[in-house]
């Protein structure tokens, strides 16, 4: 059993000893063997970059131009029609209402429509009279909403009938409803201005005159707060309007009831309606209140979304 096991690690010795021995002698012939194999990769490296740079320059290259551009023709089509597709339609306008007011003055009224409801405006307009603004501004229309614009008490020695409305200058802008989700319910929780209780009077007493008045109350329901939230207030006979004038708040705040009061001077119409129309573009930041201590990038984030 010893001299069995003393052969067999005499043996195991002699195995190691001759494996050693090999590597020894052929060490130096693996390291070139390493060294060429490295080289020759390089080598390849090299060759296959300098074949695709003469080929992408030289020999393929107006083949390859010409691929290319035929990929830019076809994506410009597949741009093009979706972008038609997708563009904002031209606003609409209604002919002008001109309302007779007492000593040469008159009130403007035109509707203003957006049939967008991916996209809202901001615009400059003029109420033209043979071509030269006799008023003008700067506004806005929100998505799929209408809006009217008013000149009110324009003096003029002559009628004013005949007037149109002119648009310039319009901004479109997308609105961005990865920000928003769903717009009818992102802009009905910040539109949520509940008017009731309107009331229209012509028999109003003041300084010795009869003047007009209308009176309403509104309710700030939605979660936010504004500075200078204008009202429109028309005067309707039917369909057909027959007064308009306008009120701005300094503010309105979350909750906040107001009631309010708007006198109307001069001829006094007879109307069956009055239509309370809350004026505010809910995609300007200044008109939203900050709350105490709110920077600038907060409340962006808080009404905005962004």
């Amino acid at each position: 059993m010893a001299n069995g096991f003393l052969k067999e690690e005499e043996s195991e010795f002699k195995r190691q000893y001759k494996f050693q021995m090999w590597w020894i002698g052929h060490r130096a012939q693996f390291k070139k063997l390493g060294y060429g194999l490295f080289i020759a990769f390089d080598a390849c490296l090299i060759v296959f970059a300098l074949w695709t740079f003469i080929d992408g320059f030289l020999v393929s290259h107006d083949r390859e131009q010409a691929a290319v551009a035929r990929l830019v023709l076809s994506g410009q089509d597949d741009l093009r029609a979706y972008t038609t597709a997708t563009a904002a339609v031209p606003l609409e306008t209604d002919d002008v209402t001109t309302l007779a007011l007492e000593d040469q003055r008159y009130d403007l009224v035109s509707v203003v429509h957006n049939p967008n409801s991916d996209w809202y405006a901001m615009f400059s307009y003029a109420f033209l009279l043979g071509g030269e603004p006799i008023a003008s501004g700067e506004s806005f229309v929100l998505p799929g909403s209408e809006k009217p614009l008013a000149a009110l008490a324009v003096s003029s020695t002559g009628p004013l009938s005949g007037s149109e409305l002119e648009l310039t200058n319009i901004r479109w802008r997308r609105v961005d409803k990865h920000v928003t989700g769903p717009y009818e319910a992102w802009s009905q929780a910040r539109l949520n201005l509940e008017v009731k209780d309107v009331e229209y009077l012509t028999n109003i007493v003041l300084d010795g005159k009869t003047i007009g008045r209308v009176r309403f109350t509104v309710k700030n329901r939605t979660a936010f707060s504004y500075y200078d939230p204008t009202f429109m207030i028309l005067l309707k006979r039917g369909a057909a309007i027959v007064g308009a004038n306008k009120t701005t708040l300094s503010t309105l705040d979350s909750g906040e009831t107001r009631e309010v009061v708007v006198n109307w001077f001069g001829a006094l119409p007879s109307a069956s309606t009055v239509d309370v129309v809350p004026d505010i573009n809910i995609f300007d930041l200044t008109v939203y209140k900050p709350l105490s201590g709110e920077t600038t990038t907060d409340t962006r984030t808080r009404v905005l979304g962004r």
